[in-house]
C-alpha cells in the first residue's frame, strides 16, 4: 500500500531533498524495466518531515507572506464578512507550504475562511489512496477542510499513454476546480505557482516560439482558464450590483486564480514546510521526462549545462520587463478607451464607437514619427482595440494577429511603410463586422466637431458565420423542464423553460429566415378559424417582423440567437417552427396569452464586459420608453438630465 511504503521511505534525508530538489533523484525515482524490483510503481510518491540540518533556513516570513497575499487578494475579502477563498492542494511541497503559511496568518491576520481542493486525477491505480492521505495531512498539519475531487476520463482514454495527457489533465484539472469553487460559493482560488514554475513557463514559451507578450509568465492574478462556457465559473454567475435595473440583463462574476507565491523560489518553499514541521509528498509522475514536455524540459535543466541566458535568474527578469512593459501599455490604452465615446447595444451585441485620432496614440506630440514611436504607437493602439472588440466578439479572447491587422486598417499611417496602406472602409476582426462612418453619426457630436467622414467612428457588429459555425451554433432544450444557462455564440447567456411536448432548438438566424420574416405584410389578417394554430402562429411572425423592423441598421439584425419549436414526431423533416428572438422580445407573462401559444419561457443575459471607468448604464444603448395609459402623464415632471462633455479630449499617455 501507498501509505506503508511511505512509511518505509521517510528515511530519506530531507536536507538531501533540500540541496537536489531541481533535480531528478536518480536512485528514488528511477524509472526500471522490471515491475518487481520498483518499490514506488504503486507508491510514486515520497513523503518528507522535518530536517534538523536545515530547519528554518530560507523559509517565508508571515510578514512577507502576507505582503504577498494581500497583492493579489480582491479587497472584498477583506471585509468583515468575505467569502471563503479555495486552495488547490497536490500534497507537494509547493501547496502544503502555502496552506502553512495561509494557517499561521489566519489566526491574526483579517483573512477569509480557506478550503481545499484535491483532484483524485486516477492516472494511477493508487491516485485515490493518495488524496486522502492529503487530505488527512491538510486537516492535522493546518487544521483546514477539503474536498475531493476526482477526475473521470472518457471511456478508453489511456492517461499514460496519450500524448494529450498533459493539455487533457490541465483542462480537466482547471474545469473540476472551477465547478467546485462555483458550488461552494468561492470566487477565487488559490495556486502555488512559484518563481522557479515562472521561470520554467518563460522558457516553454520559448520553445514554442512565443515572444513579446507571451514571455510576460504567468499573471499574479487572472481569469480561470479552461472554462469557458461553463456557467458561475467563467464570467458568469454573481447576482447584479444594486441599483439600475439593466445592470440585470448583463453578467456579472467569474472565478479568478491568485499566485501569491511567484516571487518565492522553491527552495524557500521547502525551507518553510521543514521549519513548521508540515509533511509533503513528491509525485514521481512530475520528474518523469518521458511523460510530458514540461517534465522534459526539467530533466534537461537539471541534469545539463544550459547558456546563462536562459538560467532561472535572467528568465524572471524577462518575465517581470515584459509584464512591466505590456502593462505600460495596457495603461495609455485604458486611458484612450476611457475617453472614446461609444454605445453598445447588448440586444444586437453591435457597438458604435468613435476611436482617437492617430496623434492621441503618440506619447509626445511628433511632427515627423520615427520607427520606434510607430512600434509605440501600434503597441498602445492593439491594447486600445483589444479592449473595443472584447466588447461585442464572440470569440473567448481577441486574437493578437487579428486585431493587429485590424490597427493598420484603422491607423494605416502606423504601418511601417505607411505610403503603400490606405485606411479601409470595412473589415473583419475577431468574428466583427467593422464599418466606418460616413454619412452620419449614432453618437453626439460637439459643435466644432469634424464632419462624421473625418471622424474615427466605427460600427461593430457580428460578421458572418462559416458553414462550421452556422452547424455548432445550436442548442437543444428537452420538453417539460427548466434548463441550465447555456452560452449561445460567445456573447448571449440563455436559459430557457420549454412547456411544450417537443424539444425547442435555439441556434442563430440565418438571413433566408430573416428575409422570409420581413416580406410578411405587417397589414395581412390570418383568413380562417381563428381558433386555428395556424392563426397564432401568423400573429406570431407579425410581432417578430416588427420588433425585427424596430432594430437598425438592418445589418445588426445578423445571427440574432432564435428559438424554434422542433418538428413533429411524425414529420421530422418539416422546418421548425420559429417562436421568438429572445434578445429583442421579452419573455411571456406566466398565465398569459401569448405563453400560451409559445408554451415556452425564456431569459437572457448578456455576456460580462469591462466598461472602464464608466458604469456600465453609462455605455449601454437604451430604447424611449413610450408612454402609456398607466404612465403619470398628465402631471408635470421634472427632467434632469446628466451633464456630458461638450467635445471629446484625448489625453495622451506616456509611455
Amino acid at each position: 500500500m501507498w501509505t506503508r511504503n511511505v512509511a518505509c521511505l521517510r528515511s530519506c534525508s530531507s536536507a538531501r531533498v533540500h540541496l537536489q530538489h531541481a533535480s531528478v533523484r536518480s536512485c528514488s525515482l528511477e524509472r526500471t524495466q522490471d515491475a518487481n524490483h520498483a518499490p514506488f510503481r504503486t507508491a510514486p510518491r515520497l513523503a518528507h518531515t522535518q530536517s534538523a540540518l536545515l530547519q528554518g533556513e530560507g523559509a517565508i516570513g508571515d510578514d512577507e507572506f502576507l505582503d504577498a497575499l494581500y497583492s493579489v487578494l480582491p479587497r472584498v475579502h477583506r471585509q468583515q464578512q468575505p467569502r471563503p477563498v479555495g486552495l488547490a492542494v497536490s500534497g507537494g511541497v509547493d501547496s502544503m507550504a502555502l496552506a502553512t503559511l495561509y494557517a499561521n496568518c489566519y489566526a491574526d491576520a483579517p483573512l477569509p475562511n480557506l478550503h481545499g481542493f484535491i483532484i483524485d486525477h486516477k492516472a494511477r491505480p493508487e491516485s485515490t489512496e493518495e488524496a486522502h492521505w492529503v487530505a488527512e495531512q491538510l486537516s492535522t498539519s493546518v487544521g483546514f477542510q477539503s474536498t475531493i475531487i476526482p477526475l473521470t476520463w472518457l471511456q478508453g482514454f489511456d492517461p499514460t499513454r496519450n500524448i494529450r495527457f498533459e493539455t487533457e489533465a490541465r483542462r480537466m484539472r482547471y474545469q473540476a476546480l472551477g465547478t467546485a469553487c462555483r458550488d461552494k460559493g468561492i470566487n477565487s482560488l488559490l495556486l502555488a505557482h512559484h518563481a522557479d514554475d515562472q521561470a520554467e513557463t518563460v522558457l516553454m514559451r520559448l520553445l514554442h516560439g512565443r515572444l513579446r507578450s507571451g514571455l510576460q509568465g504567468m499573471k499574479s492574478v487572472e481569469w480561470i482558464p479552461e472554462c469557458y462556457g461553463i456557467y458561475g465559473v467563467h464570467h458568469s454567475g454573481s447576482p447584479p450590483p444594486r441599483g439600475d435595473s439593466t445592470l440585470a440583463l448583463v453578467e456579472h462574476g467569474g472565478i479568478e486564480i491568485l499566485r501569491p507565491l511567484l516571487r518565492f523560489e522553491k527552495s524557500r518553499l521547502i525551507a518553510t514546510c521543514e521549519r513548521h514541521n508540515t509533511r509533503w509528498a513528491e509525485d514521481k509522475t512530475n520528474q518523469d521526462p518521458t511523460l510530458t514536455l514540461r517534465n522534459a524540459l526539467r530533466y534537461v535543466v537539471n541534469n545539463h549545462q544550459l547558456p546563462k541566458a536562459l538560467s532561472k535568474e535572467p528568465l524572471l527578469n524577462v518575465a517581470h520587463t515584459i509584464q512591466s512593459r505590456v502593462e505600460k501599455y495596457q495603461a495609455a490604452a485604458e486611458a484612450l478607451f476611457n475617453a472614446c465615446p461609444l454605445r453598445l447595444d447588448i440586444k444586437t451585441a453591435s457597438l458604435v464607437v468613435r476611436l482617437p485620432p492617430v496623434d492621441a496614440l503618440f506619447p509626445a506630440a511628433v511632427f515627423v514619427p520615427s520607427p520606434s514611436d510607430k512600434v509605440q504607437a501600434r503597441n498602445t493602439a492593439q491594447f486600445l482595440l483589444e479592449r473595443v472588440v472584447d466588447l461585442v466578439s464572440p470569440m473567448e479572447k481577441p486574437t493578437k494577429e487579428s486585431v493587429a491587422n485590424a490597427v493598420l486598417s484603422v491607423y494605416p499611417s502606423l504601418a511601417p511603410d505607411s505610403s503603400e496602406v490606405v485606411q479601409r472602409k470595412s473589415f473583419t476582426c475577431c468574428n466583427c463586422w467593422w464599418k466606418k462612418s460616413t454619412s452620419s453619426s449614432a453618437l453626439k457630436r460637439a459643435e466644432g466637431d469634424p464632419p462624421v467622414d473625418q471622424l474615427n467612428e466605427w460600427m461593430l457588429a457580428r460578421a458572418p458565420l462559416s458553414r462550421e459555425e452556422v452547424g455548432s451554433h445550436s442548442i437543444d432544450f428537452p420538453p417539460g423542464r427548466q434548463s441550465d444557462w447555456h452560452l449561445l455564440d460567445g456573447r448571449f447567456w440563455i436559459r430557457v423553460n420549454n412547456l411544450n411536448d417537443r424539444n425547442i432548438l435555439l441556434k442563430t438566424i440565418t438571413d433566408e429566415q430573416l428575409n422570409e420574416l420581413l416580406q410578411i405584410n405587417s397589414n395581412s389578417k390570418f383568413r380562417g378559424d381563428p381558433l386555428d394554430p395556424e392563426a397564432a402562429l401568423h400573429d406570431l411572425r407579425k410581432n417578430i417582423r416588427a420588433v425585427l423592423m424596430k432594430t437598425k441598421p438592418h445589418t445588426v439584425r445578423r445571427h440574432l440567437p432564435a428559438l424554434f419549436l422542433a418538428p413533429p414526431p411524425d414529420n421530422p423533416d418539416a422546418e421548425p417552427t420559429l417562436l421568438a428572438i429572445p434578445t429583442l422580445q421579452s419573455s411571456p407573462q406566466p398565465g398569459s396569452r401569448a405563453e400560451e401559444h409559445l408554451k415556452c419561457a425564456w431569459q437572457v443575459r448578456y455576456k460580462k464586459i469591462d466598461p472602464g471607468s464608466r458604469a456600465l448604464f453609462q455605455i449601454l444603448a437604451r430604447e424611449k420608453r413610450p408612454t402609456t395609459s398607466s404612465d403619470s402623464s398628465t402631471r408635470p415632471r421634472k427632467v434632469t438630465k446628466a451633464r456630458r462633455p461638450t467635445g471629446t479630449t484625448y489625453k495622451r499617455t506616456v509611455v
